[in-house]
Formats: structure tokens, C-alpha cells, sequence
């Protein structure tokens, strides 16, 4: 029997083992994690803002990207032999200027055949119309026709001036 005055030995009380104290751990570390309800992994917020700047890195990146194919390109310009045989060129290119011959193919004649068709054309048409306006006025001013030559040859006049307009319009 234990006295009252005596204390207890440390030997004497319950001491857990690592296992019990593991076991325990553990029951509280389930119970807690099952009370809770799990946390909103991503805010929509967040994703439109990862978005944004995914978008801007990725352009930043792109004119990173251009500007040194940029800077490399022109130092390979100017360090081989490509801008001895490209200079000439463009020296020679900014020489010319527009409307000399040099620039105009000589060998082209069709333009000029051409205008002399359509220019023959347009004179034979004018002849034709001008002789048909003609014979037709002596009919309108000649007494001894009938009235209804006369507004026949004045309905053609007005005819033929339509289409005169209508042509030049066109």
C-alpha cells in the first residue's frame, strides 16, 4: 500500500510508447483534417491574374526574342562578307529615280498601237454619226417632206444625241 506521504515513482506512471504516442498523433491529425472543409485551392481571381501576366511575360519575351534575331542579324551584316557583295545593290537603288528610261521597258509598243485603234475607231463613229445628222437635218429642213418623215428624222436626231452623251459619260 501507497502512503500518502509518498510520492509516486516516475517508473511507476504510465509512460507511453513511441507507437501509442504516434497512434495518438495520428487519430487527432484525421479528426482535425476531416472537421475542416478543404480550403479553395485556386482563386478565380489569382487564375486571371496568373493569366495576365503569363500574357505579358510571354509578349515581353516574343520582343526579347525579335529584338536579338535583330542585333545578331545585323552584326552578321556587318562582320562577313554578305554586306560587301548586298551594299552595291542598294547603292544602285538609291541612284535611280522614277521616269528614267532606265526604269521603263522600251520594248513596249503596244500602248501606242493601241491608242491609234481606239483614236481611228472614235473618228470613224464621229464621221458616221456627223454624215447620218447631216442627211437627216436636210429632211427636217426640206418643206417638201411629209410631217411624219420630218418627226421620224427629229426623233432619230434626239436618239443618236443620246447616245452621243451616254458614250462620253462613259
Amino acid at each position: 500500500m501507497k502512503r500518502k506521504n509518498e510520492q509516486t515513482i516516475p517508473e511507476e506512471q504510465s509512460v507511453k510508447t513511441e507507437e501509442e504516442q504516434f497512434a495518438e498523433f495520428e487519430e487527432e491529425f484525421n479528426e482535425n483534417n476531416s472537421a475542416e472543409k478543404p480550403p479553395e485551392l485556386v482563386n478565380p481571381e489569382d487564375k486571371k491574374e496568373r493569366k495576365k501576366r503569363k500574357k505579358y511575360i510571354s509578349a515581353v519575351a516574343a520582343f526579347v526574342l525579335i529584338l536579338g534575331v535583330g542585333v545578331v542579324g545585323n552584326w552578321y551584316y556587318q562582320n562577313t562578307d554578305v554586306s560587301s557583295t548586298i551594299q552595291p545593290l542598294i547603292d544602285s537603288a538609291t541612284e535611280k529615280t522614277l521616269g528614267k528610261a532606265e526604269l521603263v521597258d522600251a520594248t513596249t509598243t503596244d500602248v501606242s498601237e493601241e491608242n491609234t485603234y481606239f483614236t481611228k475607231a472614235r473618228m470613224e463613229r464621229n464621221t458616221a454619226r456627223d454624215t447620218a445628222l447631216e442627211k437627216l437635218q436636210t429632211v427636217i429642213s426640206n418643206t417638201s417632206e411629209t410631217e411624219a418623215a420630218r418627226t421620224a428624222a427629229a426623233e432619230n436626231i434626239a436618239r443618236i444625241s443620246n447616245f452621243i452623251t451616254i458614250e462620253n459619260k462613259i
